[in-house]
């Protein structure tokens, strides 16, 4: 039985495709339902692990563990010798929280921000457009999803994005909403709900009934859409227990999860209790893929384009 539990690293070339990765059926499934009606139904929602591999400000994203370290280090202690592990089980938030009571919010948010603010969007994130989701929910404050639409804002077929940062904001008509309930790297001086990151213990107790809002308005009718879950490993608990509760009683079309784990008590745990198809996919490996499946990415946005679309500085 194959064990594939241990966490991944950052630092990786996010085009890279792994060369013995086994066909998957549950991808193969998504496939032909796309081109057997949920078409026109599709929304996603980008966990962390849809944005590895990108940098901003020439240093990889970081995770939630090491953005923890990072504030710790910034903030809190500056001594170079101490050892992160006796944080122990300290999540970001309550870092973040201590970090603010010490120096104060501003300093904190712009921390954050600029460890997120991309400049160019990844290959993977500008072929999303094409897929034409209704709806795109992310967890995440850098600002790919929007640079990959931007990149296409002269493809006639495709709506531009609008960020979303509270259920009490109004969708644009003829826009796709983009829902960011953590805030966004580009508005790290706005209030929270307003674009603010949501990066304190406080700042999530504050947007805990606003996210679960904006988790309902997303999907709109639940059991009318295909929910593709890109990089997401259902650790928000406000946001998995919404989702998990959305799922429970969807009768509908059939939910995916991308990502890259062999173990088959991983998927298992997918499939049988979250009743959501696992993908073994990376994202990039995932829309690569789905491509050839269905044919979805014009020709000069191919994989075999990439280095084309990066001398162009459309994407990193």
């Amino acid at each position: 039985m194959t064990k594939d539990h241990e966490q991944r690293p950052i630092d990786i070339d996010p085009y890279w495709l792994e060369t013995d990765r086994p066909d998957d059926d549950n991808l193969q499934e998504l496939a032909e339902n796309l081109t057997n009606g949920y078409g026109g139904r599709l929304v996603l929602f980008l966990g962390a692990g849809a944005s590895v591999g990108a940098r901003a400000n020439d240093a990889y994203l970081p995770t939630a563990v090491s953005l923890r370290d990072e504030l710790w280090r910034r903030f809190m202690r500056r001594d170079a010798d101490f050892d992160f592990a006796k944080l122990g089980t300290m999540s970001l938030d309550q870092a973040a929280a201590f970090a603010e009571a010490k120096v104060g919010r501003r300093p904190v948010a712009e921390y954050v921000a600029s460890r997120f603010k991309t400049d160019k969007t990844l290959w993977q994130h500008a072929v999303l457009p094409f897929l034409e989701p209704t709806a795109i929910y992310t967890t995440n404050y850098d600002l790919l999803v929007e640079q990959a639409w931007s990149a296409q804002m002269l493809t006639p077929a495709i709506r531009p994005v609008v960020p979303i940062f509270s259920a009490r904001q109004n969708v644009v008509p003829d826009y796709m909403p983009l829902y960011k309930p953590h805030g966004s790297a580009d508005r790290a001086f706005d209030p929270v709900g307003a674009g603010g990151p949501v990066i304190t213990t406080i700042d999530y107790f504050d947007m805990v009934t606003d996210k679960q809002s904006m988790l309902d308005r997303w999907l709109a009718d639940a059991t009318d859409a295909c929910v593709v879950l890109i990089g997401y490993s259902m650790t928000d608990m406000d946001i998995a227990a919404r989702l998990y509760d959305i799922k429970k009683h969807n009768g509908g079309l059939h939910w995916y999860s991308v990502f890259p784990r062999r173990d088959s008590t991983v998927r298992k745990y997918w499939s049988e209790r979250l009743r959501i198809r696992p993908i073994d996919r990376r994202f990039a490996e995932f829309m690569v893929d789905l491509d050839a499946l269905i044919n979805f990415i014009p020709c000069e946005w191919k994989y075999n384009q990439i280095a084309t679309q990066r001398q162009r500085g459309m994407i990193q």
